[in-house]
């Protein structure tokens, strides 16, 4: 009798503490948006050429306009030239990078 009683406290103290909340969570780093895209355009100026970089960076120029439109607009005419055909990518990458 007495070992199913201490069982059963066991089970008890064992559902109270497994059923206690989490622990503080953690917050995650935050990279700010303009480093985001400072990091894009560096990989685009180091092989000359664009590539999926351009996804990421149409991306989070979208996201910047949350915060900063004028920044992004900007930002975003670069991109415009940065995307069309003719001329350095590298060149155009370091000039879009000069606006940030």
């Amino acid at each position: 009798m007495a070992t199913s009683i201490r069982i059963a406290a066991l089970l008890l103290i064992g559902l109270v503490l497994g059923c206690q909340p989490a622990g503080t969570p953690v917050p995650q780093d935050v990279i700010p948006i303009p480093d985001l895209i400072r990091q894009d355009l560096e990989t685009i100026v180091q092989t000359n050429q664009v590539g999926s970089e351009m996804v990421t960076i149409d991306e989070n120029l979208t996201k910047l306009a949350e915060t900063e439109p004028e920044k992004a607009e900007a930002l975003r005419k670069e991109y415009d030239k940065l995307n069309s055909p003719g001329g350095s990518p590298a060149a155009k990458a370091k000039k879009m990078m000069s606006k940030l």
